[in-house]
Parts: C-alpha cells; structure tokens; sequence
C-alpha cells in the first residue's frame, strides 16, 4: 500500500487550524452582536476617509495637529476598513492590535512617537 502526503493538504489543515483558533469565543450573544457591530462602524468610517477626505480623513488630521496627514490620513483608512472587516469575521483579537498600534500612532497626547 502506498501513502502520499501531499504537502498542500497539511497547510490546508494547518491554516483551518488557525483560523478556527482565531475566531473561537466563549463570549455570550450580546458580545458577538457588540463586536459585529462595532466593526460595522469602523468599516463604514475608514470607507468614508476615501469617500471625503477633506472632511474625515487627511484634512481632518491636519485641522488637529497630526503630522504627515496626507501619509496618515489614507494608513488610518486604511485599518479601519481592514479591522472592520476583521470584526466583522470575529478575528477580534487581530483587529484589536492593529486598532491599538494605529490609534497610538494618531492620539497627539499619548507620548509615543516613533
């Protein structure tokens, strides 16, 4: 009897692995409904820095203080849709670090800069 491995099956299983690592909760209902809803929000705020970017994004950073808002104005747009959209698929604990190291960077009095 011949036994193939096939390499690509082990990723597979190794990347279901993950995933089901990253989205496993013991949190109860009114959680997850918080969690999905506040990824909605991040999803429809970093859409609208595009959508209006003198209002929301890189005008906005400019108006309070931020250095480089037209670098920043896009990045931060940028994670909020991406988070959003982690929330969205309760990958809360990616989201959650991503959200924190973006918003350290934005926040004017947290001392930190690198």
């Amino acid at each position: 009897m011949i036994v193939s491995h096939d390499r690509r099956a082990g990723r597979g299983n190794a990347l279901l692995s993950m995933a089901s690592t990253l989205t496993r909760t013991n949190a109860p209902g009114a959680v997850i409904l918080i969690r999905i809803l506040v990824g909605a929000v991040f999803l429809e705020e970093g859409i609208q820095k595009f959508l209006f970017p003198e209002l929301l994004g890189e005008g906005r950073l400019a108006r309070i203080g931020i250095p480089l808002p037209h670098l920043t104005g896009p990045f931060v747009g940028a994670v909020e849709v991406v988070c959003g959209a982690l929330l969205l698929g309760l990958l809360t604990r990616v989201a959650a670090l991503l959200l924190f190291v973006s918003g350290r960077r934005r926040e004017p009095r947290s001392g930190w800069r690198p």
